[in-house]
């Protein structure tokens, strides 16, 4: 009998609190703040592909850049900021083969550019070459 009633007892202070807690607002959390790609394009950060330039068309304002799994192209819009070297660049210094990463974001089935970064290629290694010394057979051990 005392098992039946501490059984019971359980279980309504489970119910209860259970209830009470499904009663509780929510808490939402606060949205994130603005990236910083957001607040130096205007243009929220999305999607990033990386690839080579295989057409650049100054006309329509698109680039298509091409990888071994994909090819997309880019519409560029007055906000989309091109880089290369840590310098801004004009879209007419996109050239065929250069590599790049494109951070885009799509509507309505056409992908925007927002940053597109040049990988430009490192300069030749100028380093000094090695100094040789050549010992004659004459000299001495050390």
């Amino acid at each position: 009998m005392k098992g039946l009633v501490l059984l019971v007892v359980v279980v309504t202070v489970v119910v209860f609190a259970s209830g009470v807690m499904a009663q509780q607002p929510q808490t939402t959390k606060p949205p994130f703040p603005a990236s910083v790609e957001q607040e130096k394009t205007g243009m929220p950060k999305g999607d990033r592909f990386i690839g080579k330039v295989s057409r650049v068309d100054e006309a329509t304002q698109t680039v298509v850049v091409k990888n071994p799994e994909a090819e997309k192209t880019f519409s560029i819009g007055n906000k989309t900021k091109i880089t290369g070297g840590g310098k801004e660049m004009p879209l007419a210094d996109l050239k065929e083969g250069m590599n790049v990463s494109v951070s885009y974001r799509t509507e309505a089935e056409k992908a925007t550019a927002s940053v597109i970064t040049v990988s430009l290629p490192k300069p030749a290694d100028r380093a000094t070459p090695k100094r040789t010394v050549i010992k004659s057979a004459e000299t001495p051990p050390e």
